[in-house]
């Protein structure tokens, strides 16, 4: 950034020294005089981070809002939650989804073209990054945890 800043100061420099130093051609006509080159200021360029002025009242109504809205997603997650808990029908068919998706991802693992495009998959990107942190190209399954080795 700043050396982009230098460069830029530099050219900007550069280009106003260069026509300052330049005689400018004119044809004189009789009865006229010569006009003065107009003086040439540097090219600044803008700022990066100017100051812009906020309502107060838009700031109390969003932060109000975003209070209210996350209130609400806690709400609905908890009852969500007790439903599941509670409710012997949810409880049956997500045992059944379950099985399902586990009989869904050994025929996926069978098949062998699958498997060898996602091993050109991984040769390729092995690990995207994504909001800071490494997210596996290929569903990964949790390895068992260790425990610290004493040194």
């Amino acid at each position: 950034m700043l050396k982009r800043l230098s460069i830029t100061v530099f050219a900007a420099s550069a280009a106003a020294l260069a026509a300052v130093g330049e005689t400018p051609q004119t044809t004189e006509q009789p009865g006229r005089p010569e006009q003065p080159a107009p003086a040439v200021q540097p090219v600044m360029p803008p700022a990066m981070f100017q100051p812009v002025a906020i309502d107060p009242e838009l700031v109390r109504q969003s932060m109000q809002a975003r209070a209210e809205l996350d209130r609400l997603n806690r709400a609905v997650n908890a009852r969500k939650t007790k439903l599941f808990e509670e409710n012997q029908e949810l409880q049956a068919l997500q045992e059944e989804m379950r099985s399902l998706q586990e009989q869904i991802d050994a025929i996926l693992e069978g098949d062998a073209k699958l498997n060898e495009l996602k091993a050109q998959q991984r040769e390729i990107a092995p690990e995207l990054p994504i909001g800071g942190r490494a997210f596996p190209m290929a569903p990964q399954k949790p390895s068992p945890v260790k425990p610290p080795e004493n040194q």
